[in-house]
């Protein structure tokens, strides 16, 4: 965990330093100098900011010549907001504040839920358990908020809503009514007030990264399969070479198709609804055709519960021991699992299910769960075509997700995100740098449009992964190659904090690309340095992919 320390206890930030599970400390000694650190261009952004009521420096108020510590702090949290919105902010308070409720309600307007109070002094413990506590939502600060006119009541900015003209009377009564839907009316601010940040983000910053998907486009309607075949035997042999020597996953007896055919869906943190999305997409996807869903969670089995299925109905149809499935609807067939059985299964017996499943069917919905050590959950991963991540926007989870993340196995398909549930696609994406979609529930027409959309867009290609760095255009198609393409080094550099492609390629333009090499030095991720790669046949007498290892002769920059 980073944490951004505020005050002017330097004891306090020598005890954040050494509590177990905290990576890196930073610190300013007064709110007004940390509206200036968020407003740099950071290389790192912290996962919580810590502060204390009482880092405010001694300017006064040009308007009272007075200390108005309130409004310095609520300005100076206001300013740290708009230039970072996705870090928690913890704050200290006295005692004295806990009635303060115009206070609080500003805090709320913020996002900001975790205030704590304190009388004299506090314990490490208490520091311990504020930092690595489950962070508070807008429900636990409801009880503060009672005006969102708060904020301007204690900066003393005029107010702009129609309630600055009534009676004090029915200024009251107005607020009561604004009572019972002000976490409504909270939670809007607050996504407003992200909106803005990310609209004004997305002004200034190219966007992150460009997949095959979504850059590739065959010529004079030449499809990706017939490349290969098209031209002279020799003009092609490079082409042709690298079919046979690069890593191969075995194809599944499917129909002549180069689209999507089967669709993992799992994820790698708890509650994340992988088994509801998969029966909400199944449902979407028999519109089109006929699917096929299969329970791949040996851990939870709960996927037959999901489409309405009785206990007795799974039983007699688990597919681990039984040649049956079931028929949710003429176009859905269910392969469950018995939630109270422990019966194993073999790698054998699961690929004949999904070889029948794939013939059959037009699509095959692989649920397998969130629990990515079982055995099954990687022999799903290996014989689909694109892989669904479910995550959900809960600060705990994704400061968990991020450990696991770089840990999950390696894929040698298109992998994207679908952010369950609300929350921000913007943070989501900047985190992980995948494409990612959002279906808020089974009623989002919308997001299941998108997702409905991706699918039958995106080609089913499978292949090594290879990051390229600093190459203006889309990259060329290649059988057996999925990439991914950076045209900042800055950029790349995050994406591979969490992804270990086969080979990395880097434009000899690029001044900053030793940084990246230097590191995949360390992680034995092979590095070349190419001038150009556009052209296929260059690409590959400069790049010999045998086995997922780069060897010959692209590594000089001469």
């Amino acid at each position: 965990m980073y944490v951004h320390c505020i005050t002017q206890n330097s004891k306090v930030v020598t005890a954040i330093k050494n509590l177990p599970g905290i990576e890196k400390v930073s610190h300013d000694n007064t709110f007004n100098t940390a509206v200036h650190w968020a407003a740099k261009d950071l290389e790192k952004v912290p996962d919580v900011i810590f502060c204390e009521e009482y880092a405010v420096n001694s300017t006064l108020d040009k308007d009272t010549g007075k200390l108005n510590r309130d409004k310095i702090i609520l300005e100076a949290l206001r300013d740290i907001r708009f230039s970072l919105s996705s870090p928690i902010i913890i704050i200290l308070l006295h005692d004295t504040k806990k009635n303060n409720q115009d206070f609080l309600s500003a805090l709320v307007s913020l996002a900001i839920y975790d205030f704590y109070f304190f009388n004299e002094s506090y314990k490490l413990e208490d520091l311990e358990k504020m930092l690595f506590s489950k962070p508070r939502q807008l429900r636990d600060a409801a009880e503060y908020v009672k005006s969102i006119a708060s904020f301007n009541n204690i900066i003393g900015e005029e107010e702009t809503n129609s309630n600055a003209s009534m009676p004090s009377g029915e200024k009251n009564e107005k607020q009561n009514n604004l009572g019972d839907r002000i976490v409504q009316i909270s939670e809007t601010l607050i996504q407003l007030l992200k909106k803005y940040y990310k609209k004004k983000q997305r002004a200034e910053q190219p966007p992150n990264i460009q997949h095959g998907w979504y850059t590739y486009a065959p010529e004079d309607n030449q499809q990706p399969n017939d490349i290969d075949k098209t031209g002279d035997q020799d003009s092609q042999g490079n082409i042709v070479q690298i079919k046979k020597e690069i890593k191969k996953v075995k194809s599944l007896q499917r129909h002549k198709s180069n689209k999507v055919k089967v669709i993992a869906i799992g994820s790698l943190s708890v509650s994340s609804g992988v088994s509801s999305l998969t029966a909400i997409l199944a449902h979407n996807l028999s519109k089109q055709g006929s699917v096929a869903a299969v329970d791949c969670d040996l851990i939870s089995k709960g996927l037959g519960v999901r489409f309405g299925t009785e206990l007795p109905r799974l039983e007699a149809n688990d597919w681990r021991s039984k040649e049956s499935l079931l028929n949710i609807t003429p176009r859905i067939k269910l392969y469950p699992l018995d939630p109270s059985s422990e019966d194993k299964t073999s790698s054998e017996r699961f690929r004949k299910v999904i070889n029948e499943a794939a013939f059959a069917n037009d699509w095959v919905m692989l649920d397998i769960g969130k629990h990515m050590d079982n055995w099954l959950f990687q022999e799903a991963l290996k014989v689909t075509d694109v892989v669904f991540w479910v995550i959900k926007d809960d600060n705990l989870m994704l400061y968990q997700l991020r450990d696991k993340w770089k840990d999950r196995p390696k894929l040698e398909c298109r992998e994207t995100i679908v952010l369950f549930g609300d929350g921000n696609v913007l943070d989501i994406e900047s985190i992980f740098i995948l494409p990612t979609l959002q279906i808020k529930s089974g009623k989002d027409k919308k997001g299941i449009y998108r997702v409905m959309k991706m699918l039958n867009s995106m080609p089913a290609e499978k292949g090594i992964k290879v990051t390229t760095v600093g190459f203006n255009g889309a990259t060329p198609y290649i059988p057996g190659i999925l990439f991914d393409n950076f045209l900042y080094v800055e950029e790349a550099k995050q994406w591979l904090e969490y992804n270990n492609p086969e080979i990395v390629i880097i434009s000899k333009a690029l001044d900053k690309g030793a940084l990246i090499e230097y590191d995949l030095q360390k992680r034995n991720i092979p590095v070349y340095w190419l001038a150009d790669i556009s052209n296929p046949e260059e690409l590959m007498s400069s790049v010999n992919l045998q086995e997922g290892i780069a060897s010959g002769n692209g590594k000089a920059k001469d």
